[in-house]
């Protein structure tokens, strides 16, 4: 669906399609006042929807399509029709394009950010057709895409799982295990030092 200029704000589409209530709302735009920062992501922050409703609410609003970035495959050298300064900058992710008529296919997570729509257009010299996603399947996109980082690892158990930078690299030595007890020594140990400390300070003074 090709982008349309549109005055909703993404509170109103949201209560409008039953996703939050206005009092939810109104508790959201004064956590925002406050504090700053968007309103999808405010709203996920005080725990009042998760990513994928919100994701969906929005698109079953507005008309348009739900796309899942982990299980899309998109095409090579698509990176080229947007600049990573302006994906980053509005957590924009583009898809592809289609070439009759002419328009850059672009994921995004609000599509009422109209600042974010024309500066796609502007930049890729494109008419925008808009899908949504959520925000975080947009910012791991980008790392895949932009700064070829691998797809994210799966829990630790399954078939998928792989070693990551937050993962024990095998060639450390040792195992996970000794490393688990390794730990667990350590703390017991600061424990001990800090209920002497605490023994220390209450115990009795002689006079």
């Amino acid at each position: 669906m090709a982008v349309q200029t549109t005055r909703s704000r993404l509170g109103d589409v949201l209560v409008d399609a039953g996703v939050i209530s206005r009092e939810q709302l109104g508790l959201a735009l004064a956590e925002q006042a406050a504090w700053g920062g968007r309103l999808g992501q405010v709203l996920l922050n005080l725990g009042l929807l998760d990513e994928q409703t919100l994701a969906s609410g929005i698109a079953r609003q507005l008309g348009l399509r739900l796309v899942d970035l982990e299980r899309l495959k998109l095409p090579d050298g698509v990176s080229q029709f947007l600049p990573l300064a302006v994906a980053e900058r509005f957590g924009i992710m583009p898809l592809g394009r289609r070439e009759q008529p002419r328009r850059l296919l672009l994921a995004c997570f609000d599509p009422t950010m109209t600042e974010a729509i024309s500066e796609a257009q502007r930049s890729s010299g494109m008419q925008v057709e808009v899908y949504i996603a959520t925000s975080s399947s947009i910012e791991r996109a980008i790392r895949r895409v932009y700064y070829g980082e691998a797809a994210p690892a799966a829990v630790p158990g399954s078939g998928a799982f792989t070693i990551t930078r937050n993962t024990r690299d095998p060639s450390e030595g040792g195992t996970i295990a000794e490393d688990v007890v390794e730990r667990v020594a350590e703390l017991e140990r600061e424990v001990e030092k800090l209920k002497q400390l605490v023994e220390a300070l209450i115990r009795p003074r002689p006079r």
